[in-house]
């Protein structure tokens, strides 16, 4: 496999040279954990999790600014070196005749020229980014670039070479700082939906909330065509006349009309298949048609790093961000704004013409986006979606037109909806495959859940409050009509109404999730200035988190706050189950309160199951997540009387005793958080357990259990009988596993769900007995078991496992057995170091703040031990 980037001995003293600097680079650095910036890019989770990142100090920026001048300058030396090969390989050409020139040779010489070209991207990168870092410094490094862009002319053998682009970079700017500062003020004009008014009136509201956020979504994504098509323009005109027709096609967000105006540009250029009539595609004058477009791409380039908005993490130096060395995958840009920009390099994304160039071991191939209409088709081919494996049939099935021949991109349309609809049915498996992949990935509860469930202090607005529902829509779209060419998800919706798929009501409500979440994205980018997906410090285990919470709902309102979440859960409920035509806020309403909890608004969730319980008329459950969050919050003493008002009143519900069991749980858990006794609640609890149907009830059953051991083993002080209650729950769990797969979908997948978590739970509760029985063998059997069952969830269960990894390890400490201890305790302070960071995290609560110092103490203790055998 050939890779001229990492073929150090082509050029070693630039390497050396670009080492030395990569080095001098690291010492302005501070070392942070990976897991503090596996927010920032979503497919971080691609990368070694045991890899550390380097982050600039402020204070170092000057010094690093003058590093990363100097290693622009290495890579315009490493483009005039491999020019030098070039040359020499085409005299030696020249000598022995072109005839007798081998198609191994050929490749070759392409690959040499792909180099050149990504070494001049890089030095452009590399020199706009230290421009970022000291604007004092400009002038000197806006000489070497305008050097650079000489260069770049000069081999793209452009007709007028004399043209700075440094001129057409500021007239972008300009049209750029235009674009932000309209979005902004029409985003301010729109006012959020107030609570307690009228029905009609909030959804006259909401109407107008959809209707302006189309309007605006629109208004930015002509725009920023009209930016990227004059952009294009020029570079024809520096170029020269093209050698044959030609469209610029935009894909991705913009396509979708969801761009903002920090996104970056997914791009292909596609060729008029006449010149597939005109030259074998094997001849010299097909490949200078192609280089024609490779150079253009790269004079586009050259425009939009000018801008100073491309992180050097997308041009992936291979030094500092390596697509293939790990060692080398270090650096983490922070200071140079992510805005408008190409696509990054990384082997998953590269959606620009010049594409994939780098081969690795898994993908020999590359893949590159300059190609004839009928060529450019076959990239949506079911066997080469396979093959490239990072979706761009899905990419390329939704585009829209840019510059260039608008008949080439008709075109182009035309065939793809052949092309797709052709397999829909026989290769439909792939887009269900990848439906399937995205409901896992992007289900809005579990996304909230893992917020909770982790340390992490990062909340991904992408994940939560955009892709949660665009995504789907789109989904829901090509399911019902397959390739349609309508992209933008509010066209979708009201095509999916007029077919009468949905109701106008659920219609009207799939749109509104639509707009909140373009509104979110679009104020989270304007007020951050950059394309920044985190909003740090919402995992209520910190602090911190209660303020960002409070700026989205500032920003958006709560009830559309809330609204979103319980639209968009039941839109992938929907699609889950492909029950359609229903209100889509008209289900499962203790998501709401689960949500509210999640976003902090504590008042409002109480509020919220108030009303539920007083106005149900079936049985309500409470999701356990709520309860563990309330345990732990500052607001349990508030919970607490409010649940014994709740149950006090009376119900007319038709199974009111299930309602008050739920609430009897709530009580017991909150008991045991504040360490009371209650015997009257605990017998209420018994004696209802009896009535319920465990096929019917079997959350309820398990709920019961599951409280009433953990208040006899923290309050009570009462192993065995706590022990009795965990076995009737660890049988009651056996049975469940046998009527499992007599369930239908989506009951099985949440009886499951169940049976694992309440099945670890079980496990430590049992092993917790056991340890205060002093059975230390069985308890240790158990906790593992339980540890086993944990990591099984599907969801990250970070304080569980390192409760249960202490728990152990301290066992085996004492029966002396340092060698799995360590690894024990070393399994709690690898979760812990990927969430704690240096200076920024909060302390996190309950035992694992204690566990935290006690394991520190352990593990020096084990440390300090002579270990036998070792």
């Amino acid at each position: 496999m050939e890779n001229i980037e990492f073929d150090v001995e082509t050029c070693p003293d630039l390497w050396k040279m670009e080492l030395k600097l990569a080095e001098d680079l690291r010492k302005c650095c501070d070392v942070k954990k990976k897991e503090e910036r596996k927010n920032d890019f979503e497919n971080e989770k691609k990368r070694d999790e045991e890899n550390e990142i380097y982050v600039e100090r402020e204070c170092d920026l000057k010094e690093s600014a003058n590093i990363l001048h100097k290693l622009g300058l290495v890579y315009r030396k490493k483009a005039l070196y491999f020019l030098h090969r070039l040359n020499l390989a085409l005299t030696i050409i020249a000598l022995v005749g072109h005839s007798k020139v081998s198609c191994l040779i050929r490749n070759r010489l392409s690959r040499i020229l792909t180099s050149i070209r990504f070494a001049l991207i890089r030095s452009a990168a590399l020199m706009n980014a230290a421009i970022v870092r000291k604007p004092s410094n400009a002038r000197e490094i806006h000489k070497d670039l305008d050097n650079l862009h000489l260069l770049v002319l000069n081999l793209a053998k452009a007709s007028c070479c004399e043209y700075k682009l440094s001129g057409k970079v500021d007239f972008v700017l300009e049209k750029l700082r235009f674009l932000r500062k309209a979005t902004e003020a029409n985003l301010n004009k729109l006012q959020n939906i107030p609570e307690n008014i009228s029905i009609q009136e909030e959804f006259q509201r909401q109407q107008g909330k959809i209707d302006f956020m189309e309007s605006l979504q629109s208004m930015v994504s002509e725009y920023y065509i009209d930016v990227m098509s004059w952009v294009s323009n020029q570079c024809v005109e520096i170029m020269g006349k093209p050698p044959c027709g030609y469209a610029v096609v935009g894909m991705g967000s913009l396509a979708k009309k969801e761009i903002t105006p920090y996104s970056d540009f997914e791009h292909v250029i596609v060729l008029d298949d006449d010149i597939l009539e005109r030259f074998n595609e094997n001849s010299d004058e097909y490949q200078s048609v192609l280089e024609y477009f490779r150079w253009f791409c790269v004079t586009f380039f050259m425009v939009i790093l000018g801008l100073g908005e491309t992180p050097l993490y997308n041009v992936k130096i291979p030094s500092l961000n390596s697509n293939q060395k790990k060692k080398y995958d270090w650096f983490y840009d922070k200071w140079t704004p992510s805005g408008i920009s190409f696509d990054s390099m990384a082997i998953y994304a590269s959606h620009f013409p010049l594409g994939r160039q780098e081969k690795t071991q898994k993908k020999t191939w590359t893949t590159e986006l300059i190609r004839p209409v009928s060529k450019m088709v076959e990239y949506l081919d079911k066997d080469v979606d396979l093959k490239d494996g990072y979706h761009l049939a899905n990419v390329l099935s939704n585009t829209c037109f840019v510059s260039g021949d608008k008949v080439i991109y008709d075109c182009l349309v035309e065939m793809s909806g052949m092309k797709m609809n052709s397999w829909r049915k026989s290769g439909n498996e792939i887009f269900l495959k990848q439906l399937e992949e995205d409901l896992n990935n992007f289900s809005v509860y579990d996304n909230l859940e893992n917020t909770l469930s982790t340390f992490s202090s990062s909340f991904n607005i992408k994940q939560v409050f955009f892709r949660t529902s665009t995504l789907f829509v789109s989904a829901l779209g090509r399911m019902k009509f397959g390739y349609s060419g309508e992209n933008c998800p509010f066209r979708v919706v009201k095509k999916l109404k007029e077919s009468q798929v949905l109701t106008p009501e659920a219609a009207h409500e799939l749109a509104y999730a639509v707009a909140i979440s373009c509104e979110v994205r679009l104020k989270l980018y304007l007020k951050n200035k950059r394309q920044e997906d985190s909003s740090r410090n919402l995992n209520y285990f910190s602090p911190l988190a209660m303020p960002a919470a409070l700026d989205i709902k500032k920003s958006i309102g709560e009830e559309s706050l809330l609204s979103y979440i319980e639209i968009v859960g039941n839109l992938q409920h929907m699609i889950r189950t492909e029950s359609w035509n229903y209100e889509l806020t008209k289900h499962a309403p203790h998501y709401k309160i689960y949500t509210a909890f999640c976003l902090h608004l504590h008042s409002k969730a109480i509020r919220l199951y108030k009303s539920m319980v007083s106005k149900s008329t079936s049985g309500i459950r409470i999701p356990v997540s709520v309860i563990l969050l309330v345990a732990d919050s500052m607001y349990v003493n508030q919970m607490y009387d409010e649940a014994l008002n709740l149950l006090q009143d009376t119900f007319e519900a038709l199974d009111w005793h299930k309602i008050k069991l739920h609430i009897a749980c709530l009580i017991i858990q909150c008991m045991t958080a504040l360490d009371k006794k209650d015997d009257e609640i605990c017998a209420f609890m018994k004696e209802n357990h009896d009535r319920l149907n465990p096929e019917e009830d079997f959350h309820v059953m398990l709920r019961c259990y599951d409280v009433y051991g953990k208040y006899l083993l923290e309050v009570v002080d009462d192993p065995e009988e706590a022990l009795q209650v965990y076995v009737k729950l660890s049988d009651l769990l056996s049975d469940f596993r046998l009527l499992e797969p007599t369930l239908k979908q989506p009951v099985r997948g949440c009886v499951r769900k169940h049976i694992l978590g309440f099945g670890a739970g079980c496990s430590f509760g049992i092993g917790e007995c056991h340890l205060r029985n002093k059975n230390y063998d069985i308890a240790i059997e158990n906790f593992q078991e339980g540890i086993r069952r944990y990591e099984g969830c599907g969801i990250q269960c970070n304080q569980y496992l390192c409760y249960g990894h202490t728990i152990v390890g301290k066992l085996f400490m004492d029966k002396k057995n340092y060698t799995v201890a360590k690894a024990y305790f070393g399994t709690v302070f690898q979760i812990l170091e990927g969430c704690i960071h240096e200076g920024k995290a909060a302390p996190v609560v309950g035992f694992v703040k204690e566990r935290l110092s006690e394991c520190t103490e352990l593990q020096k203790n084990v440390f300090a031990l002579e270990w036998p055998g070792n």
